[in-house]
């Protein structure tokens, strides 16, 4: 339970470093640590941060890891959001520079696709043969992230170009079948023979589609993409912009994650085809985080307001924390949180 504590506490002092200003103002809450534990928790993430300064971040591809997934964008654009976060508290300048190299990279690693209406978009391949928006939605708001801390605008301009272009990609789909040429022979729909194509992947009840899974195009509303990237990018993407349209689709999606908290504070793992291996625990932590997120930064509003956002939080912390015992999966999520 003290691993369990010192963890939550670590995500909160992230949550307190990663709150910027941009417009709308985003609203910085201070710190619940007390003395004590504040040096705890930056002795962990200090000496998390420095083990990730070993690991060739950069280049997306970790060295010093036994790992067998090493090029996975959303396991690598939490590294490197962990690394910007210790920067502000640091200030160390190595954390920073790191972190914006991983950006660097992601942005190069970019696949430009004509939506359905024929404008510019772009995609990731996740680093393991699969287009996943759940996924690319971790990555691409760390380099939301990057684009706040970044200082040279040419940089900046990058890495909001590639941000617009995967907005583009999910809300006005693509008009030909993304093609996989990230390891030998590998395809995202192969059982539609590359045909599958979409107009959007985001559904009217706010929730979205996760890309393509399983080798078919995926259009039913996935839990985890409505989180990441539904309420996480699109209420960054707002803040960075300040378009109506990402106000309305984050608070949308966020409404959705709301609806769907159990009296238990868990969030199901919606998916199509369902699966019937549990994942409570990811799905709720990775949706809980991203509605503390967004309420901590005041960035959307709706889905009962910020009275609401709280309650569901607090909800979703006390079913983790309460139902965390040593399997590996309750460390996983509680790693991610």
């Amino acid at each position: 339970m003290l691993v369990l504590l010192h963890s939550i506490y670590l995500l909160l002092l992230v949550l307190s470093a990663t709150a910027t200003v941009a417009t709308p103002v985003r609203h910085v809450y201070p710190s619940v640590l007390d003395n004590n534990n504040q040096v705890t928790t930056k002795m962990l993430l200090q000496n998390i941060s420095e083990w990730i300064l070993t690991t060739d971040l950069p280049t997306n591809n970790l060295t010093k890891t036994s790992d067998k997934l090493k090029t996975s964008i959303f396991i690598n654009g939490n590294l490197a959001r962990t690394l910007l976060a210790a920067s502000k508290i640091f200030h160390n300048s190595a954390y920073l520079s790191t972190g914006l190299a991983w950006c660097d990279t992601l942005v190069t690693l970019q696949t430009d696709q004509l939506t359905s209406q024929g404008h510019d978009g772009g995609w990731w391949d996740t680093g393991y043969s699969e287009l996943y928006i759940a996924d690319t939605g971790t990555a691409v708001t760390c380099l939301a992230l990057c684009y706040d801390l970044a200082t040279n605008n040419a940089r900046k301009q990058q890495y909001m170009t590639a941000m617009l272009k995967f907005s583009e990609f999910v809300v006005n789909g693509t008009q030909s079948t993304p093609v996989c040429t990230f390891s030998p022979g590998c395809h995202y729909d192969s059982l539609g023979n590359n045909t599958e194509t979409t107009n959007t992947w985001v559904l009217k009840d706010g929730s979205l589609g996760d890309g393509y899974y399983m080798h078919h195009l995926n259009l039913p509303s996935y839990t985890i993409s409505t989180a990441t990237t539904g309420g996480c990018f699109f209420a960054e993407m707002y803040a960075l912009t300040g378009r109506e349209d990402f106000k309305t689709m984050a608070s949308q999606a966020t409404a959705w994650l709301l609806e769907h908290v159990q009296a238990n504070g868990t969030i199901p793992y919606y998916i199509y085809p369902p699966t019937t291996i549990p994942h409570e625990y990811q799905c709720t932590s990775y949706s809980a985080v991203r509605e503390k997120i967004k309420m901590g930064k005041g960035e959307v509003g709706g889905g009962g307001g910020e009275e609401g956002y709280c309650s569901c939080f607090i909800s979703c912390l006390v079913f983790l924390i309460c139902n965390v015992a040593t399997t590996t999966k309750c460390a996983f999520s509680i790693c991610f949180f």
